[in-house]
């Protein structure tokens, strides 16, 4: 109830304040862009420039990261303890989860520069987007906030087709049941819940300790594909697994 009544007084200084409006929509348009489009196509193009393991890799471990230090500056947040050690336990834990064990496996950067390039932009765009979003949510509800930024990036995203000359492969496939599936996936469980789950944390919580749940991202993935029948040997993965559940607690709680 407060936190409503909070959001309602700060809508009236937002209509009665002409430049607090101003800034608001900037921030509304900051945050469309980056996190409603923008992320979405650096992340798909470096998938198929370096691949989706690599790409994965880079988001899960550095995002967290990115995230904390700009917490840090924009809203004094602190780093304690319990952070420093959780995010190390993290990282350690995602460093043997990703390349299954066995460190061969583990190459951060493939020979081709521009997808190393998108590839270390994923964090980076996510990170910023985050910290816009938490600022946001302190003026709008969750649900208000994933309301323009899906609204509004949905269309920055349809302007990237046209831009980059995928207009006809978009019309093609506009009636493909395969790709209906995977944009209502996207759009209803990633975009729309996912996006809500996201902006609610990032108000009621540090950004350092949501952003700490973007390790966990890796170890479902591997529980479901155990589950499916896709992985067979997840000994070693689920012992990386555990240290980044830890880590997720420790953080959570310092």
């Amino acid at each position: 109830m407060k936190n409503d009544q909070e959001i309602y007084k700060n809508n009236e200084e937002i209509i009665k304040n002409p430049n607090s409006k101003k800034k608001d929509y900037i921030l509304i348009l900051a945050c469309s862009f980056l996190g409603g489009s923008l992320f979405y196509v650096v992340q798909y193009n470096a998938i198929e420039l370096i691949g989706p393991s690599i790409s994965a890799l880079l988001v899960c471990l550095l995002s967290p990261i990115f995230i904390t230090i700009l917490s840090i500056i924009f809203f004094n947040e602190k780093l304690n303890i319990f952070k420093i050690i959780g995010f190390i336990l993290a990282t350690i834990g995602t460093l043997i989860l990703m390349p299954r064990g066995n460190l061969n496996n583990l190459n951060l950067f493939s020979e081709n520069l521009f997808g190393n390039i998108l590839g270390i932009s994923q964090p980076i765009i996510w990170a910023v987007y985050s910290i816009l979003l938490k600022k946001l949510t302190k003026k709008l509800t969750p649900i208000q906030t994933m309301r323009y930024v899906i609204y509004i990036g949905t269309l920055e995203l349809f302007l990237f087709v046209i831009f980059m000359g995928e207009l006809d492969i978009f019309i093609e496939n506009f009636f493909n049941p395969y790709v209906i599936l995977n944009v209502a996936y996207l759009a209803i469980i990633a975009s729309v819940i996912g996006g809500i789950l996201w902006a609610s944390s990032m108000k009621k919580l540090e950004a350092s300790k949501v952003a700490s749940f973007l390790y966990a991202e890796p170890f479902l993935t591997l529980l479901f594909s155990f589950v499916l029948g896709i992985e067979q040997d997840i000994l070693v993965p689920l012992f990386g697994g555990i240290l980044i559940l830890i880590a997720v607690i420790i953080i959570s709680s310092g």
